[in-house]
């Protein structure tokens, strides 16, 4: 009958699928093996999760049995039943787990109490065996770092601070010294820090510096003293001050959060104090030459020609550090007509105060953090001041509205938004989460959004540009007899007394023979330190780039791997990797680069740490921080990105970095509301960790597990419709 029906065709199985119905796909499956994986994915990491905490757990037994074991064994203290795990807390001598804070006193440490006299170990509230005198607890040291410290060096090595008046016949960096010599030039920042990181791996290292004084720039300095760089007399840090120190030393409490030059200079002699430098530091010391010696080939040695009081003499090096920064030889660009102008042309360089420029008409050439201070400071005394800009640039001020410094909202997660987010989308919301800035664009050159030059750090000037005490221009088309005209305005003539060139510096070494590095605008170093051209790892230099943020942590973290590289500990590449890989960074480098001469001194401050990091193994081990110590994790991945972090883990870490990295905030608070601030111990704050970071108590792992599960099921939730 089929066949003699017209509306079916006999050449057609009617029980054969329809192609419609194989076209359908079949959700219910996909769901099935969606759920599966979900639940496999959830097994693994749970079992990843168990392993590890296992893994550390048993670890950590092993270390608290040798700890308590030797604890038991020379004070014959009771033992508890689980000392197995534990040891003994060395502030309120009772047991707790190694690596966790004291459920009893909140300290974080190990060791236990000693005499502060003969420095021998021995139970809290005993008297010592050897003295007789009762062993005490050790203090917090409230005038400097607020960790723990007494007056002797063991005590101060063992706990990390070394603000204390220590015994002088105990070596600071107790490391096997070698036959080596390096001679760093500059005690600026970057040459103290340098020359305490060679003496912390064993290197004979003297510092020459051509001033009576350390501190370098920081050092003010009333006149002009030829090439040597002096800041103005209101000159701020554009940075916090937690940001700016060094990570193994924390500035005082007492310092503003913004430190002015006498604090920084005041933190620097302190730096050099502690550290006990004095001793292979050489004031007024001048290196007048620096040349390879006949038989560099082979030894890579260096002959340097120094001066003092008159007296010229040689000596030979092994190797060589140079610190004199960047700010040292004033750029002063020629610009037409310039040679016919009448008035008073100077660079920042020179200037020192706005004595001098009362009722003048200054224009101030270039958009810079010095260029801005300087406006503001002379809008209070000049007639007019004239700022000229040739490209457009934001300004930012220090603080956020709620008072935070601007500066800490440099964390690692701010820096893995930024690598993952459209370079648009993030300069949305970065406009958003700091409201209070603006842009300085009337006659400059605009820009796209995927190439935003770094701004500028000003509390002021927005305001005075606003009230009209400062006046943008474009850029100088050319100087008149008595003025300049603006390429927006060609046919006007600003009458201009005096001109002020924040122009930049060069970056020369006058003194260095037989070695060139510098071709132009490029600049040949290795991820900004070592030549290319030098056959062997024996000349760096230190504190040669350009960052947007602190400048210290950096300087620091090149002199810890050049003192690697010097002590043989570390290997160069072959001058065809090194040379590729100044290549590649260029070829990578932001559009931001074009408005800037030396596009090679520009680093990154997050990938740049952590890759010198890599180098010397200080890099902080994030996953094993998010196993061990979640609340450390946070602090590190989602607070402020603070150089303690680089003294965790590795060679020449420091006890106390823990506590700082913990208390950042806390320290800031005591700032903002000094008749609040807590005075007590130092580690209590751990638990006012971060005052954006949940207080959640469920564990790291599962916080992982819950993110993945979130994920996947908005991916299928997206794909069925």
């Amino acid at each position: 009958m089929s066949a003699n029906h017209p509306n079916i065709n006999p050449n057609v199985d009617i029980d054969a699928p329809s192609t419609v119905e194989q076209s359908i796909p079949n959700y219910t499956s996909d769901r099935w093996n969606i759920f599966i994986a979900i639940i496999i994915l959830f097994g693994l990491l749970f079992t990843v999760a168990v392993v590890s905490w296992c893994f550390f757990v048993f670890r950590g037994a092993i270390q608290g049995e040798s700890a308590s074991a030797i604890s038991h064994q020379s004070f014959g203290i009771s033992e508890p039943t689980n000392i197995r795990r534990l040891v003994l807390c060395h502030y309120c001598s009772n047991y707790c787990k190694r690596g966790v804070p004291c459920p009893h006193c909140g300290v974080y440490g190990v060791g236990m109490a000693a005499c502060h006299k003969c420095l021998l170990f021995g139970k809290k509230g005993n008297a010592c065996e050897n003295c007789g005198i009762i062993i005490k607890t050790p203090t917090f040291c409230k005038q400097h770092c607020g960790v723990f410290g007494l007056n002797s060096s063991l005590i101060a090595r063992i706990v990390g601070c070394f603000h204390h008046d220590v015994d002088r016949n105990v070596s600071m960096f107790p490391v096997e010294p070698i036959n080596r010599r390096v001679a760093v030039i500059g005690a600026g920042a970057s040459g103290l820090v340098a020359l305490k990181s060679f003496l912390e791996v064993g290197l004979r290292a003297e510092c020459y510096e051509k001033t009576n004084l350390v501190g370098g720039v920081w050092q003010f300095k009333e006149t002009k003293c030829g090439s040597v760089p002096s800041v103005m007399r209101s000159t701020i840090a554009n940075t916090s001050k937690e940001m700016t120190a060094f990570s193994d030393y924390p500035p005082p409490e007492e310092f503003p959060e913004f430190m002015p030059r006498e604090c920084l200079a005041m933190y620097l002699e302190m730096y050099s104090e502690s550290n006990r430098l004095q001793t292979h530091l050489h004031l007024s010391h001048e290196v007048v030459l620096v040349r390879k010696t006949r038989d560099h080939a082979v030894t890579g040695q260096w002959l340097i020609t120094l001066r003092h009081k008159g007296d010229v003499w040689d000596e030979v090096f092994d190797a060589v550090a140079i610190c004199t920064g960047l700010y040292t030889y004033p750029h002063i660009p020629q610009m037409p007509g310039m040679a016919d102008y009448e008035g008073r042309i100077l660079h920042s360089h020179d200037y020192k105060d706005h004595r001098g420029f009362e009722g003048k008409k200054v224009l101030v050439v270039g958009m810079g953090n010095s260029s801005a201070d300087i406006a503001v400071e002379l809008s209070k005394y000049s007639n007019t001041v004239y700022v000229s800009v040739r490209r457009k640039t934001k300004i930012y001020p220090r603080l956020c509205e709620n008072g935070i410094p601007l500066d800490f909202k440099n964390t690692r997660w701010h820096h893995q938004l930024f690598q993952m987010l459209p370079r648009n989308i993030f300069n949305t919301l970065q406009s958003f989460a700091v409201r209070n800035q603006m842009d300085v664009s009337l006659g400059a050159t605009q820009y796209d959004d995927d190439c935003h030059p770094p701004g500028i750090l000003n509390d002021m000037i927005i305001e005075c540009v606003q009230r009209g005490e400062v006046v943008v221009k474009g850029p100088v088309l050319h100087f008149t007899r008595h003025g300049v005209r603006f390429t927006e305005e060609p046919h006007t003539e600003f009458e201009v007394d005096i001109v002020i060139m924040a122009t930049g510096f060069d970056p020369l070494y006058p003194f260095l023979c037989d070695m060139q590095f510098i071709d132009g605008f490029t600049i040949r170093l290795y991820k900004n330190v070592f030549p290319v051209a030098c056959d062997h790892a024996c000349l760096a230099v230190v504190g040669l780039f350009r960052v947007v943020g602190a400048a210290f942590p950096v300087s620091e973290m090149q002199a810890r791997w050049v003192a690697r590289v010097f002590r043989g500990e570390c290997r160069l590449p072959s001058k065809s990797a090194m040379l590729a890989d100044i290549q590649k960074q260029h070829d990578q480098a932001p559009h931001v680069r074009s408005f800037v001469r030396y596009q090679s001194l520009i680093i990154n401050f997050l990938p740049y740490m952590d890759e010198l990091a890599n180098f010397i193994e200080a890099k902080p081990n994030l996953w094993y921080l998010a196993m061990t110590d979640p609340r450390l994790f946070k602090a590190c991945y989602w607070g402020p990105l603070v150089s303690y972090q680089y003294r965790l883990q590795g060679r020449h870490s420091w006890a106390g970095a823990r506590c700082a990295i913990m208390n950042v905030n806390k320290r800031l608070q005591s700032m903002r509301n000094p008749a609040g601030s807590d005075n007590g111990t130092l580690c209590s704050g751990r638990r006012n960790l971060h005052n954006g970071f949940s207080r959640s108590k469920l564990p790291t792992w599962l916080a992982l597990v819950l993110t993945t599960a979130a994920v996947v099921y908005v991916y299928n939730y997206v794909y069925t419709g």
